[in-house]
């Protein structure tokens, strides 16, 4: 049960086993702030204070790594004939006696002259590396901040470091400020922040909290200033930017249209040539997302999550270009056992297919060079995508079905379609496009490092007889071996 405190009376009392709680209750007479105190008597005791309205959290402090062992939420705003309610919690250190105190500290008195304006001016956070409740053992801490967005997308579990850049707009000479985090429900996220700052003149102060989200699904982050001084709430400062909002998800697949669109937006800026924004989530998208993974060394999944989508819009901020990204790629490329290197799953002018596991799409330097250079030069004159299949298994060696693809120096190749749809063609097909496969095969033969390509087009076949020969099974499919 609850117990009725009266302003400004001190009580003491005891918790008697770890995790224990206690709750008070008190009534103010008139409007104005207050100060919600308690004091361990026992020197390491950490405790945590909960202050409610009614029946909604709005404030929290603790004195757990702090010095001075008070627990306190000091100028608080508070009205006549609301119900406040403290609770007070154990949460480490030995069990024992403790000091309660509440006390009004003034009534409403304001003044024009005191008025002030702050307002946040930018949010940046980082990882800290410290996991809560989830057990992620891939972590990531961060070195340097980033600047938060509307639209920032925060993992789920991952303790958050926020950094807010509180600017005062006046002359005011110092007013004291605290900066508190809630979600879209208005519900007090459970942070720990660094003692109230100040701020002088018009200079920028940094304000520092500590938040893990730990409820999965779409919220929203509202970072609020509470001022410590009196003039705040006038008429004339009611419209102050006092928070920004912050639009996180969970680390799970993302799979909301707007999400998805913002996606292939950024995919498009980056270069990947994955056709129009339409919202869906197809071969062309999965794909250059792999690549796009490929190349941040992330999980590779062509599944858009949350990481994926930050770096993304990273990329995009920062002017990265696909180009750019495929040569750092490849120039710190893992290497096998068997020195292959594996192929971008996207590249300018290419895509590669039925690759489910990665492991389909290794080959030599040399042969990985030569294909991402034809399909460049192939980009400058077509839009249509050329579809790479098979190459060699990561450490080489049998590859069934084929007989081939043991040394990372044999590629297959499916010809051009008219409609230039990602999916097999035949020669004799409608959609075979002969002019077009010929005009690839063209640019293949220019390269020193071509020994030999399979291909059954018969009138091909008879213009390249001395580097183009026929074989069964390749109706379908160039098979194109080089030479290292």
């Amino acid at each position: 049960m609850a117990i009725r405190l009266q302003n400004g009376v001190q009580q003491i009392r005891s918790f008697n086993f770890e995790g224990d709680e206690d709750e008070f209750y008190i009534y103010f007479e008139e409007d104005g702030r207050a100060n919600f105190w308690s004091y361990p008597i026992k020197e390491d005791t950490d405790i945590k204070m909960y202050l409610y309205e009614d029946s909604t959290l709005i404030e929290m402090a603790t004195n757990r790594n702090k010095t001075n062992r008070n627990v306190l939420i000091e100028n608080r705003r508070v009205k006549a004939n609301k119900k406040y309610k403290i609770k007070l919690k154990h949460v480490g250190g030995p069990i024992g006696d403790y000091k309660i105190k509440v006390r009004q500290t003034s009534v409403d008195k304001r003044s024009s002259n005191e008025k002030f304006d702050l307002g946040i001016k930018r949010i940046y956070y980082k990882y800290t590396g410290n996991l809560k409740n989830y057990g992620n053992e891939h972590a990531v801490i961060s070195d340097s901040y980033k600047e938060a967005e509307n639209g920032t997308v925060f993992e789920l579990g991952r303790e958050i470091k926020f950094k807010v850049e509180v600017k005062n707009y006046t002359d005011f000479k110092k007013p004291k400020y605290k900066v508190v985090v809630y979600d879209e429900y208005n519900n007090l996220l459970d942070c720990d922040s660094n003692e109230t700052p100040s701020v002088r003149g018009d200079r920028i102060n940094n304000a520092y909290l500590y938040v893990t989200i730990n409820e999965p699904g779409s919220q929203k982050l509202k970072f609020e200033i509470i001022p410590e001084e009196k003039g705040w709430e006038d008429e004339d400062n009611k419209d102050n930017c006092i928070y920004r909002e912050f639009v996180w998800k969970d680390s799970s697949d993302i799979n909301t249209g707007d999400d998805i669109k913002d996606a292939q937006t950024c995919l498009l800026k980056i270069g990947f040539n994955i056709g129009k924004v339409d919202g869906k989530w197809g071969i062309l998208s999965s794909t250059a997302t792999k690549a796009f993974q490929q190349i941040k060394k992330l999980k590779i999944t062509g599944k858009l999550d949350s990481e994926t989508l930050r770096l993304l819009r990273e990329s995009v901020r920062n002017k990265e270009k696909l180009e750019d990204l495929a040569e750092e790629y490849y120039r710190t490329a893992e290497k096998s056992k068997a020195g292959f290197i594996r192929l971008l799953e996207f590249g300018i002018g290419y895509l590669v297919i039925n690759n489910p596991n990665g492991n389909e799409s290794w080959g030599t330097p040399a042969t990985i060079r030569s294909l991402v250079e034809a399909a460049k030069k192939w980009a400058k004159n077509n839009n249509i995508l050329l579809q790479y299949n098979d190459i060699s298994l990561k450490e080489g060696g049998e590859f069934p079905p084929h007989k081939g693809h043991r040394r990372g120096r044999e590629v297959d190749i499916r010809p051009i379609r008219r409609d230039g749809k990602v999916g097999p063609i035949k020669i004799g097909d409608s959609n075979y496009d002969r002019d077009k496969t010929e005009e690839f095969i063209k640019i293949l033969l220019k390269d020193p490092n071509i020994r030999l390509i399979y291909f059954n087009d018969e009138e091909i076949k008879n213009k390249y007889k001395d580097k183009v020969e026929k074989k069964k099974g390749h109706n379908d499919h160039l098979h194109v071996a080089f030479k290292k």
